[in-house]
């Protein structure tokens, strides 16, 4: 426990992602019924490496205290099937071997964390119940809304135009009369800003 909060502490694997919690975990393994003759921890670890990663045996296995079972550390994939483990005894003979496993987690492969199934899952579950739902669409659209937002506010370079207006000045006839007309022109300036595109209009003179 860490701050009232329980904490697992795990071997590291190169497939490791950090928001999802690991399969690996710890069970201890009762072999009820083996054969006296098998109690050697050598045997005892033959035998789980069907099952997982043998790790210790107990006192009373390795003390011979407890003929009625032997108790084996394993740490095993919680996301996986459990196999049977069947043992080749001398003479041709074999045997399926009872196994028990003492409060091994369950794993849900929606969410990846220990501690319920897939159809036990709440995550699941409320993702389910939200798509067969009217809200389930608004809040689709709504989601699809915010993702194109975050998308207009990303950073990104483009083009500023801005438009300079100079004025002319020519003359013409009309009517016998000499006036002056403006006739505009513009002169495009291109230049870089975090913004949206825009042109600005700019009168000189």
């Amino acid at each position: 426990m860490v701050a009232n909060a329980p904490m697992r502490v795990f071997r590291w694997d190169p497939s490791f992602i950090p928001n999802r919690e690991s399969a690996i975990t710890l069970v201890w393994v009762s072999l009820s019924g083996l054969p006296i003759h098998l109690f050697a921890k050598e045997a005892i670890f033959a035998i789980a490496q069907g099952i997982g990663q043998p790790l210790l045996i107990d006192r009373a296995t390795a003390q011979r205290s407890r003929p009625s079972k032997a108790r084996v550390l394993i740490e095993l994939d919680s996301s996986k099937p459990l196999p049977p483990v069947r043992l080749i005894l001398p003479y041709g003979n074999s045997a399926w071997q009872q196994i028990k496993y003492e409060r091994i987690p369950l794993y849900c492969d929606h969410c990846y964390h220990q501690g319920h199934s897939v159809g036990n899952c709440k995550r699941r579950k409320d993702r389910e119940e939200v798509a067969n739902t009217g809200k389930g669409k608004k809040k689709r659209r709504k989601d699809q809304r915010l993702r194109e937002r975050r998308a207009a506010n990303q950073p990104f370079q483009i083009q500023l135009l801005i438009l300079l207006r100079s004025v002319k000045e020519d003359e013409e006839v009309e009517s016998g009369k000499v006036r002056r007309r403006r006739t505009p022109s513009m002169k495009l300036l291109p230049g870089l800003i975090p913004d949206r595109q825009v042109a600005i209009q700019r009168k000189d003179g």
